[in-house]
């Protein structure tokens, strides 16, 4: 009799053994199943909440990023704003936002981009958007009539965009005139030939 106790709780010992072998294991893929998920789910958010910040809220995610040319005549570019939904109390001074416009085919691409910048009325879709441009404010309009982009030399991937600028226009606030220096900024170096932008006259885009 006690030679089979003995045999069952052998059997019985074993068993549970074998179940608590099997119940690690069946742990073990859940947890890993479980860290591939959280894994997972945190490369979703981070794709969410990536630190770019540039927004265009006219094309799709997968359009160029740079200034292209089609078939029919004309480059793709892209013009940079401020987008005040996202920092309406203007805290940063900068362009966070591009939308594209096409240009015609030209030997001087970036010299057409900056006088389409400085000339380009947003619709009103954009405007609902969020974004605003310096270059539109009606407070400012007679002093923009006279302001012009005279050249652009680039020299070494430095570009010198020389302005005429007789009513003052580009002065007037330090917000507003680094706003519009970076727009400007922005929208140059998206040429792969421009790595720094500087301006003349010395006076230009300064408070």
């Amino acid at each position: 009799m006690k030679t089979l106790l003995k045999v069952i709780f052998a059997i019985f010992l074993s068993i549970s053994i074998v179940l608590l072998f099997a119940l690690q294991l069946m742990q073990s893929s859940q947890l890993n199943t479980l860290k591939q998920d959280v894994s997972e789910l945190s490369d979703a958010v981070s794709a969410l909440t990536g630190d770019d910040p540039i927004v265009d809220p006219t094309t799709s995610p997968d359009d160029p990023l740079e200034p292209t040319s089609n078939p029919s005549g004309t480059i793709k570019v892209k013009l940079y704003y401020k987008n005040y939904a996202n920092d309406p109390e203007s805290i940063n001074c900068s362009a966070d936002t591009f939308v594209y416009r096409t240009i015609p085919k030209s030997t001087t691409p970036l010299t057409d981009t900056v006088r389409l910048l400085l000339e380009n009325k947003l619709t009103e879709e954009e405007k609902t958007f969020g974004l605003n441009s310096p270059f539109e404010d009606p407070n400012y309009a007679d002093r923009f009539e006279n302001f012009e982009l005279e050249s652009v030399d680039i020299n070494n991937g430095v570009a010198k965009l020389t302005f005429n600028d007789p009513d003052y226009f580009s002065s007037g606030g330090s917000c507003r005139v680094g706003l519009m220096a970076s727009m400007i900024d922005l929208t140059v170096k998206q040429f792969g030939s421009v790595d720094q932008v500087t301006y003349s006259p010395f006076d230009v885009f300064q408070p």
